[in-house]
């Protein structure tokens, strides 16, 4: 490689790097020193079609719905030095719904595999929008009603974020073995832990 080569790319370089520091300087949003950090996330939802009603011995009644539960999940998030507003994560969790009964174990559960894009407005204000995947939706009635697989279904999610907190929602529907649809679409509160970036 000559000079004048060399001289080119370095200019060429330097030219591509200058945008990417004056935009993460003018929007206040840092970028971060790794792209990949680790994720935790954690929510409560209410929502959907009627699954069961429960009634105990005391007289209290309890309605478990297709999209209510509470979710635990992990998994990584990208955020590019290019683009310090922008992040994707991809997460592996846990979502349950169980009665409030001693004596029976009735409720709901699935693996929610989402990916999600978040835009940061500013610091502290965050949007996000993705696909989502229930798998290994169970529903167990404990001997009290016959246990069903419902097929696994992809829909979307949406959310809107302050700091480490999200309202959230979820568009999906189940289809039960006889071919019945229920809407577990669903409304919740979200909280999120990244990992610092090294």
């Amino acid at each position: 490689m000559n000079a004048d080569t060399a001289r080119a790319a370095v200019l060429a370089l330097l030219v591509t790097i200058a945008p990417t520091e004056a935009h993460s300087q003018k929007t206040g949003v840092p970028a971060p020193a790794s792209p990949i950090a680790f994720v935790i996330e954690g929510g409560v939802e209410y929502g959907g079609d009627k699954i069961v009603d429960l009634l105990f011995a005391n007289g209290d009644t309890q309605t478990l719905r297709a999209g209510q539960g509470g979710t635990i999940a992990a998994g990584l998030q990208f955020q590019p030095a290019s683009v310090p507003r922008f992040s994707v994560a991809a997460t592996v969790g846990y979502k349950f719904v169980t009665n409030a009964s001693s004596n029976a174990s009735i409720g709901m559960s699935r693996i929610p595999i989402e990916v999600t894009g978040r835009w940061k407005l500013d610091p502290d204000w965050w949007i996000g929008a993705g696909l989502v995947r229930h798998a290994a939706v169970k529903i167990e009635g404990d001997g009290f009603f016959p246990d069903a697989d419902l097929d696994a279904s992809t829909g979307a999610t949406l959310e809107l974020g302050w700091r480490w907190a999200a309202l959230t929602y979820t568009g999906i529907d189940y289809t039960d073995p006889v071919g019945q649809k229920f809407d577990g679409g669903s409304f919740g509160v979200s909280f999120r832990w990244v990992s610092k970036r090294e």
